[in-house]
């Protein structure tokens, strides 16, 4: 069975459903035959009867069960970025009038442990599907395959669609070493350490805020917290700090480097400290923080070229 070319949406109907009898279903119809044949060597109503009520509640079963797909309509969402080497999942959205019972949706190519089984109300509903990303990229997820045999079980009937959408994998993240740089990156200044990039702005005392867990306790002012005042964290004038640019270590293959690279900018960002990007070929990020900032670099990453062969 093949799919359509990529597209945003798709709506199952009975252009692009397909259904035949399951090996339940099978066994029923071979049981309805022998049956009523049976019933006719006996020349006996109740067997007759029962091949009878068999036969229509499979008619009947071959309708319901291309009915729980038919008006089901499925579109892309954006996606966030993931990291290579992790199950993450692909968001989805469903649209349909009606319920649908004991949908499976699953990746073509994936394990049967990553099958999802979804009761779907009439609206709309967000799906999360299993999805394992395998190295770093903008990668397609390719095919979703929709499978029910509901209500009865004597039927299969199942459809495909390959979603128009590029998920973003980041490196795997994996601590280790990398090369910083400071100033406008340039290569002949000194690379702070990792615990001064932690500790930068320390010397110059401004205020207090609210304490976060990943900040971890070294800037927990205690005496405060002794005083029953809460968690708070003191913050730091940081005029006077130069920026901060975060490289792969040169001594390291380029993979296992962007690894370090991926794991360094995540903590950071968590931190809430500055920082800039300089990959191997040349293209660079300027110092920032936020989500976006840490978005555009973890992108980066993704699609930064590879050693050649």
């Amino acid at each position: 069975m093949r799919c359509a070319e990529p597209s945003q949406t798709r709506q199952f109907s009975r252009r692009n459903l397909f259904i035949f009898s399951s090996r339940f279903g099978g066994l029923w119809c071979v049981s309805t035959v022998m049956i009523y044949l049976m019933g006719i060597q006996a020349s006996s109503r109740t067997p007759l009867l029962l091949a009878y009520l068999m036969g229509g509640l499979m008619l009947l079963a071959l309708f319901l069960t291309h009915q729980n797909l038919a008006g089901l309509e499925l579109r892309t969402l954006d996606q966030p970025i993931t990291f290579a080497g992790e199950r993450g999942s692909i968001a989805l959205e469903a649209r349909s009038q009606h319920w649908h019972s004991s949908l499976q949706l699953h990746w073509r190519g994936l394990p049967d442990t990553s099958r999802t089984e979804w009761h779907l109300a009439p609206g709309v509903t967000r799906l999360e599907l299993p999805w394992l990303a395998v190295g770093r990229g903008q990668q397609r997820p390719g095919e979703l395959l929709l499978v029910t045999r509901a209500p009865l079980g004597l039927f299969r009937c199942w459809g495909g669609w390959k979603p128009d959408l590029l998920v973003t994998v980041a490196p795997a993240r994996r601590p280790g070493p990398v090369q910083w740089l400071k100033g406008e990156a340039d290569s002949n200044q000194p690379s702070p350490s990792a615990d001064s990039v932690r500790q930068a702005g320390s010397e110059s005392f401004e205020d207090l805020r609210p304490w976060r867990k990943e900040e971890g306790s070294q800037r927990l002012d205690w005496k405060t917290r002794a005083r029953g005042r809460g968690d708070l964290c003191k913050t730091f004038s940081d005029d006077q700090l130069p920026a901060l640019w975060c490289s792969p270590d040169p001594h390291l293959p380029l993979e296992q480097g962007l690894e370090h690279v991926c794991d360094q900018l995540c903590r950071m960002a968590a931190a809430g400290q500055p920082f800039g990007l300089i990959l191997p070929h040349g293209d660079r990020i300027r110092p920032g923080s936020g989500a976006a900032h840490l978005e555009r670099c973890l992108t980066a990453l993704a699609k930064a070229p590879g050693e050649p062969p």
